[in-house]
């Protein structure tokens, strides 16, 4: 759990500072559960698991692209 100093709060609050998060900021993060979030390709393979009726016949097509690592996903 990261602990922000009063300052950073303060500015934030006061809107005299931006948060600017950049890819990978949640890799090494860790809930008080000690769980991390899922990687973007656990996240994806889960929500083709999820959407399967509506995803079709083009599952197998999007689990290729998602383990290919492909990212230029076009659905037809």
């Amino acid at each position: 759990m990261s602990i922000w100093p009063d300052e950073v709060i303060d500015s934030l609050a006061r809107r005299r500072a931006v948060l600017f998060l950049g890819a990978g900021i949640s890799a090494n993060a860790i809930s008080k559960m000690g769980k991390s979030p899922a990687t973007w390709e656990e996240f994806l393979k889960s929500v083709v698991s999820k959407c399967q009726k509506k995803i079709g016949t083009y599952e197998e097509e999007i689990l290729e692209y998602i383990n290919e690592k492909n990212i230029c996903l076009h659905v037809r």
